[in-house]
Formats: C-alpha cells, sequence, structure tokens
C-alpha cells in the first residue's frame, strides 16, 4: 500500500510505444480496449499507469494517474516502427502519427519533454534518418511542422504575447488545434486529427477522408496555410480576410495568422 502523500520521483518518465498496445497513434479513438491500468485509447495514460499505479505481480498500490498527472512528466521514448513485420505501420502512417504524438504530448497531456525512439535506424524501423543519414518520412514531417512554426526573433524569449479572438467549425470527432504567437505578432494556429489511420491486422492505410474546416476571425488579417505532408511553403495566401477554409485529413495543418 502506498502511503498518502508519497512520491515516487522527482519527474516522471515513461516510454510509449502504440503498436504494441494495438494502436497506431499516441492517442487512437477507434482501437479495441487495452485493459491497462488507465483502460483507454491515451498511450501516455496508459503509460502512465503501467509505470507508476498498481504493480502487475503483486497489485501494489503504486500511485493514482490524477496524481502523477499533477508532477512534472518527461516521454524519453516515443516510438512507431515502420519496420515489414506483423503490427507495425507504413512509413507515412509513422511519421504522421509520430508527429500528431508530439503536438499530443505537450499541448493534451502537459508532458515538458517527449524524445522519439530514435534518431538514426538500427534495424527495427523506428529511425527517424536512416544509418546513412537519410530522412525518413517522419523526419521530413517533424521537419516541415517546426519550420512553419520556428520563431528566429531577437525577442522571442522575452516578448509577451498577446491574443487572437477566433473560432473553429467543421472538426471532426477527434480534431485538436492549439494557438501559439512568435515575435513578429504572427499566430500559429495548429490543427490535427487523432484518428485510426492504419489496419494493422490487415497491415494495410486506412484513407481518412477529407474534411473542410473553417478558421473565423473577428477581426480581418492575412492569413497563410500550410499542410506539414507536402512541405514548408504555403498552400494559400488570404489577404483582408475574415475566414479561411483548410482540408483536414490525419495530419497537422497550420493557419498562420497576422
Amino acid at each position: 500500500m502506498t502511503a498518502t502523500g508519497v512520491v515516487l520521483a522527482d519527474v516522471y518518465n515513461i516510454h510509449t510505444y502504440p503498436t504494441t498496445n494495438g494502436c497506431v497513434g499516441t492517442i487512437d479513438p477507434s482501437s479495441a480496449p487495452l485493459g491497462g491500468s488507465s483502460g483507454n485509447h491515451d498511450q501516455f495514460q496508459e503509460s502512465l499507469g503501467q509505470s507508476f499505479g498498481p504493480t502487475t505481480l503483486n497489485g501494489f498500490a503504486g500511485l493514482p494517474t490524477v496524481t502523477v498527472n499533477q508532477s512534472p512528466r518527461v516521454c524519453t521514448e516515443m516510438g512507431i516502427s515502420s519496420l515489414a513485420a506483423s503490427g507495425q505501420v507504413d512509413a507515412r502512417t509513422k511519421g504522421v502519427n509520430l508527429v500528431n504524438g508530439f503536438l499530443n504530448a505537450y499541448f493534451v497531456e502537459g508532458f515538458k519533454y517527449t524524445f522519439a525512439y530514435e534518431l538514426y535506424e538500427e534495424g527495427l524501423g523506428y529511425g527517424l534518418f536512416t544509418a546513412t543519414a537519410t530522412p525518413a518520412l517522419a523526419a521530413t514531417y517533424l521537419h516541415n511542422l517546426i519550420t512553419v512554426l520556428a520563431d528566429g526573433g531577437g525577442t522571442q524569449a522575452t516578448f509577451t504575447p498577446g491574443s487572437l479572438n477566433f473560432s473553429l467549425s467543421g472538426m471532426p470527432t477527434g480534431a485538436l488545434f492549439a494557438i501559439m504567437q512568435i515575435s513578429n505578432g504572427h499566430f500559429k494556429l495548429v490543427v490535427w486529427n487523432n484518428t485510426t489511420n492504419y489496419n494493422i491486422g490487415t497491415q494495410t492505410p486506412i484513407v481518412i477522408g477529407n474534411t473542410t474546416i473553417t478558421l473565423n476571425l473577428l477581426n480581418s488579417a492575412t492569413v497563410n496555410t500550410y499542410d506539414t505532408v507536402t512541405g514548408t511553403t504555403a498552400t494559400q495566401t488570404l489577404t483582408g480576410v475574415t475566414t479561411a477554409t483548410m482540408v483536414l485529413t490525419d495530419h497537422p495543418v497550420v493557419f498562420d495568422i497576422f
């Protein structure tokens, strides 16, 4: 039994590998129930429960997941394999779901740091780069998102972010968003969709249909839109508008508003 007030760690660390639990993403709404300590489809919460909750062998109490969630948390390994073997996914699905995983870890779960496993390929299909340093799709998609969101301004660490009056309509069930501002005044609105985009049983991708989402602004602005799968060049530039639309499938898109 764990005594009240017991702290097991200064920082709670997990590793999460969704496909080992029958999921294809870090938050996989359509997967079969996992039956683990948290009993849900959220792989971060599942890993926290498995790592710090009741022990499997003797049922020692550990800590309630809600207690762990109120403490600093990091994920030092988040991996999805594209190895051509049972239970793994294709390279595109791996890339898309890893990028979604980083967004989930920070904006949904509140993890301070999250690390991908692994940088270079060692033969198990997890690498962001091949053994000869060729980027896999996962590295390309992650690079695209980071490039679009990057703040290279001299006051990036000291400026005070403002606020933006907006709404989103047409969002599918698993869609989430995060808003941030960079030092040049641009607001970056990231939208992603947690959906099951691969059938592990048949080893085939599931094509997610197009959903048109609409950004609604109180005041007119210029809006650039970006698709993190296609690259770092704006897919459209709209000037003096109060609405902008993008197609959302299974990967992040970005509205750049100024």
